[in-house]
């Protein structure tokens, strides 16, 4: 099919070998299901390549070991074809339960702006890379939940809700993330993560549930909100397609401190105006703030991804 892409990005500042592995199984399976895919990957200083050079691999470099995700998820966009017309980002460790999710997700881009591309995830033991029924851990996605909950957001808020899955897997009619307030492409100034959560919170103005709120300062907050503004001013339509998958390990999700690692933003006052800037497609320190810098390049050591 043409008209669709995936995206996915890698990069592995500590060279854990699970994900790289994973990446394998990932991109393997997408091209069984003959499903286009553009990976980027980053290298950081003088940091060897890890996926094999090949059609639709991009290379890029950068001195700045930050989380890059979305920044590389931008890139990526920028290098569709003009007949795509729709594109997913998805993490290059996720395995489709239904060969026939493109398909599925094209059908529901006619009547949605973005579609998270699951229903359920299941999270994969050690060794194992494929769901063969096997009682694992699971939980549902938001799209789900949100699309089948009435008042969803307050009953989130007060508790009758569990929490349910903001990433993984995502796609988008390729205009959606054009021109947000003058700048094109999703929020990816975060220097720690949780990219799609943010999303999700822009989306469905969902701060409260995640706690991100008390994570920011004035600065990052201005930044994002300024962006949300842009994005709610499309009123974009959110919907899931009813696909199951599953995420292939590396690692203890605790190693990973999705709320933890956020201190930093608050510690050391981060600026996305001034800590940051864009270089070569990637984005680089521009401040001298060597502790925060060394903070969050330990972040990625201490996941400990093969663990």
């Amino acid at each position: 099919m043409e008209e669709f892409y995936a995206i996915t990005v890698f990069f592995n500042p500590a060279g854990f070998k699970s994900l790289l592995n994973n990446y394998f199984v990932f991109a393997e399976q997408l091209k069984r299901q003959n499903v286009k895919l553009i990976t980027i990957e980053c290298a950081f200083n003088e940091g060897e390549y890890y996926i094999p050079e090949g059609e639709n691999v991009y290379r890029l470099k950068s001195n700045s070991v930050m989380w890059q995700k979305e920044r590389l998820i931008n890139y990526g966009v920028s290098k569709l074809p003009p007949e795509c017309k729709y594109y997913a980002w998805i993490d290059c460790d996720v395995i489709f339960h239904d060969e026939n999710w493109m398909n599925l997700a094209v059908e529901k881009l006619q009547t949605a702006d973005v579609i998270q591309l699951f229903k359920k995830v299941y999270y994969m033991p050690q060794g194992m890379a494929k769901y063969d029924g096997t009682k694992v851990p699971f939980m549902q996605s938001v799209a789900w939940q949100y699309r089948i909950h009435k008042n969803w957001l307050a009953r989130r808020k007060n508790g009758d809700l569990s929490f349910s899955v903001p990433g993984f897997a995502w796609a988008c009619r390729r205009e959606l993330f054009d021109n947000i307030n003058g700048e094109n492409g999703i929020y990816d100034k975060n220097i720690i993560g949780s990219g799609d959560t943010f999303l999700v919170d822009c989306f469905l103005n969902s701060w409260d549930i995640h706690g991100f709120s008390s994570k920011f300062n004035d600065n990052m907050k201005e930044d994002l909100m300024n962006w949300r503004s842009g994005i709610q001013a499309k009123n974009p339509v959110l919907d899931y397609i009813p696909v199951d998958i599953s995420h292939l390990w590396h690692g203890s999700l605790k190693n990973r401190k999705y709320m933890d690692r956020h201190d930093v933003i608050l510690k050391y006052n981060y600026n996305p105006k001034e800590d940051i800037k864009l270089e070569n497609n990637v984005y680089e320190w521009s401040s001298n703030k060597e502790d925060m810098h060394n903070d969050i390049r330990q972040y990625f050591f201490d996941r400990k991804e093969d663990a």
